[in-house]
């Protein structure tokens, strides 16, 4: 499995991933990424959250939480 592989995800599945990070930098930053933007915060991930991207999709509830986590840490 390429955990790098982008092409596994559609506009949808992307949309999730942009919620949870504007959701969790909603009092601080406000980051509003764009696809690009978006493709290199997936690259970025550590590899145990892209595995569950692909395996169980971005709008998976236990991966957004995770991703919230990761970005209201940082």
């Amino acid at each position: 499995m390429n955990l790098d592989d982008l092409s596994v995800f559609d506009k949808n599945v992307w949309d999730h991933l942009h919620d949870a990070i504007i959701d969790a930098t909603w009092n601080t930053s406000k980051l509003n990424l764009n696809q690009e933007q978006l493709e290199q915060a997936y690259r970025n991930l550590p590899e145990d959250l892209k595995y569950d991207a692909i395996k169980w999709g971005m709008n998976d509830t236990p991966f957004c939480d995770a991703v919230w986590r990761l970005y209201e840490n940082k």
